[in-house]
C-alpha cells in the first residue's frame, strides 16, 4: 500500500495507461484542487482512491464542467463522489445544487441527493430529494436527460412581460431537453389562469405554442374571470406565451360553470384574455346536452358563442332538442315548452340584464327540419285570466320561430306545410253547478249565523263583562228567616 500526501493542486488523470485511453477515447481529463489537500490510497487488486477535503474544484475543462464542494472522493478514472454544499456547474445546460452528488464519468451521469436545486438556461427550476442527470454523449445520447424522483417539484420560467410561471408537481418528473417534460402519478399544474390534476401528464414547450397533454382521470379548472371545470379521459390544453387560449376533452367530456354545464363525448373550450369566449361539443347522436337554468338543448354538435363569458348564441345542429322552463307567473305548470328539428339555433339578448354573472334571457329561437319536421310546444295565458291552466300549442313545419320578451313567448312564425293544435282550457260547468249544489244548505245556514242576533237562551246566560250583577227582591221565605236569625 502506498499512501502520499500533498498540499495544493494535484493533477489526478481520469485515464492512466494507454490500454484504457484506448477503450475510452471519450474520456478526457479532469482537474482535481482542494485547499486541505488530497490523500491517496491504492489497493492491490483495486481502483486508485483520492480523498480530500477543505473545499474542492474539479475542473473538466474539455466538458465544460465545474464541480465545487466542501470535500470529496475520487474513486478510479470512473467515479467522484462529493459531500456538502456541492454544486455542479455546465453553462448553457444545467446549474445543479445538492447536499450530496456522485458522477460516474464512464456513462456521464450525475446523480444529486438532498436539497436538489436544478436551474436550467431558460430560468425553470427542479426542487426535489433526488434526481439523475445524463449527458449528452456523442452518437448515444443526443440530448441531456434530467429525471426526478419522490415529489419533485417542476417551476417552470415566464416568458414575456405578460407572462406567469407554472409550477408541476408529481411523484416522477422526467425531462428531455429544457423543453419536454412528463410526470406521473399525482401530477399537479398550477398556473394563474387554471389548475390541472391527473395521473399522468406531458408538456411540449419547444415552440412558442405550448402543448400540455392529461391522462388518467384527468380534471382542468379555470381559476379567471367565470370559472369553469373540465372533466374527461384525456384532456389537451393549448398555450401561447403560457396563456390559455385552448382545451380538449376527449371521452366522457364534461364542462360546468357558473350558469353553463355541458356534456358530451368531446367538448373544445376557446380562451382569449383568460376567459373562455367559445364552446363547441359533439357526440354521437343527441347524445351533447347543454344546460343553463331553466333551459337545456341537445344535438350531435353544439358550439355556445360566449364572447365576454357571457352567453350570445347557442347553435345545436342534428337532432337538436331544446326545452325549457314555461312562463309560471301566469300559469300553473309542471311540463316544459320544447323545440325539435334538424338545427336549433338560439339568441340571448345580453342587454336584458346588467349582472354579468347570470345568464341572459332568450330573445329569439329558430328550428329548422328539410322534411317540414320541424316542431314546436309550448304554453302560453289562457284567454279567461281567471284560469290558472294554460292554452296549449302544438305546431310543425319546415321553420319555426320564437321571440321572447321579458321570458314570455310574444310572437310564433311557423313556414311550410304548417300543421298545428291549438287548445284552450274551459270551465267545467257542469262540475262547477255540482260542486255549487252541494255547498249551497251550508252555505245558506252560514249566512243567518253570520248576522242574526243570539237566542234567548244564549241572552239570559251571558254576562257582559263589565256589567255589575242583578240582585232579586227576597222572598218571603228569605224574609221570615231573616226575621229570626239574630242581627237579621
Amino acid at each position: 500500500m502506498i499512501r502520499s500526501a500533498a498540499l495544493g493542486i494535484v493533477l489526478i488523470a481520469v485515464c492512466t495507461t494507454a490500454t484504457l485511453d484506448a477503450q475510452r477515447s471519450d474520456a478526457t481529463s479532469c482537474v482535481l484542487g482542494a485547499r486541505g489537500g488530497f490523500t491517496s490510497d491504492t489497493f492491490p487488486g483495486q481502483p486508485r482512491s483520492s480523498v480530500g477535503g477543505g473545499g474542492i474544484t474539479i475542473v473538466c475543462k474539455s466538458r465544460n464542467i465545474t464541480l465545487l464542494a466542501d470535500s470529496g472522493r475520487q474513486t478510479g478514472d470512473d467515479r467522484i463522489d462529493l459531500y456538502g454544499n456541492v454544486r455542479y456547474k455546465e453553462p448553457a445546460r444545467i446549474d445543479l445544487q445538492s447536499d450530496f452528488l456522485s458522477y460516474f464519468q464512464r456513462d456521464e451521469r450525475i446523480v444529486a441527493t438532498g436539497h436538489v436545486v436544478a436551474t436550467l438556461p431558460s430560468g425553470s427550476t427542479l426542487t426535489g430529494p433526488e434526481a439523475t442527470y445524463l449527458r449528452v454523449i456523442p452518437g448515444r445520447r443526443l440530448v441531456e436527460e434530467l429525471t426526478a424522483v419522490r415529489s419533485p417539484t417542476m417551476t417552470i420560467a415566464a416568458q414575456g412581460d405578460s407572462g406567469k410561471p407554472v409550477t408541476l408537481n408529481a411523484t416522477t418528473i422526467f425531462m428531455r431537453g429544457d423543453s419536454m417534460i412528463y410526470g406521473s402519478r399525482n401530477a399537479t399544474i398550477m398556473r394563474a389562469d387554471l389548475i390541472t390534476h391527473s395521473d399522468s401528464v406531458f408538456l411540449d414547450g419547444r415552440s412558442n405554442q405550448e402543448t400540455m397533454h392529461l391522462m388518467f382521470s384527468p380534471t382542468v379548472e379555470g381559476l379567471q374571470g367565470r370559472k369553469f371545470k373540465l372533466d374527461g379521459e384525456i384532456i389537451d390544453a393549448y398555450s401561447k406565451q403560457k396563456k390559455l387560449e385552448r382545451v380538449v376533452a376527449r371521452g366522457k367530456g364534461h364542462a360546468s360553470s357558473q350558469d353553463l354545464d355541458i356534456v358530451a363525448d368531446t367538448i373544445d373550450l376557446r380562451m382569449s384574455n383568460d376567459a373562455l369566449e367559445r364552446a363547441i361539443a359533439w357526440s354521437g347522436a343527441g347524445q351533447a346536452k347543454a344546460k343553463s337554468p331553466g333551459q337545456s338543448i341537445s344535438a350531435d354538435s353544439i358550439d355556445v358563442i360566449m364572447p365576454k363569458q357571457k352567453v350570445t348564441v347557442v347553435y345545436a345542429v342534428r337532432h337538436a332538442f331544446a326545452e325549457s322552463e314555461a312562463d309560471t307567473v301566469r300559469f300553473r305548470t309542471l311540463e316544459k315548452d320544447w323545440l325539435s328539428g334538424d338545427t336549433v339555433v338560439a339568441w340571448f339578448d345580453t342587454s336584458a340584464t346588467k349582472d354579468s354573472t347570470s345568464t341572459p334571457p332568450i330573445r329569439q329561437i329558430l328550428a329548422t327540419h328539410h322534411a317540414d319536421s320541424a316542431r314546436a310546444y309550448y304554453h302560453l295565458a289562457a284567454t279567461d285570466s281567471v284560469l290558472r291552466a294554460p292554452a296549449i300549442s302544438y305546431v310543425r313545419g319546415r321553420q319555426i320561430r320564437l321571440d321572447f320578451d321579458s321570458r314570455r313567448i310574444a310572437f310564433v312564425s311557423v313556414l311550410d306545410s304548417v300543421a298545428g293544435l291549438y287548445l284552450e282550457p274551459r270551465l267545467d260547468t257542469a262540475t262547477v253547478a255540482k260542486a255549487t249544489k252541494n255547498a249551497k244548505p251550508a252555505t245558506t245556514a252560514a249566512k243567518p249565523s253570520m248576522i242574526a242576533k243570539p237566542s234567548p237562551a244564549k241572552a239570559s246566560t251571558a254576562k257582559p263583562p263589565l256589567a255589575p250583577p242583578v240582585r232579586k227582591p227576597p222572598s218571603t221565605l228569605e224574609r221570615a228567616v231573616a226575621a229570626r236569625t239574630p242581627g237579621g
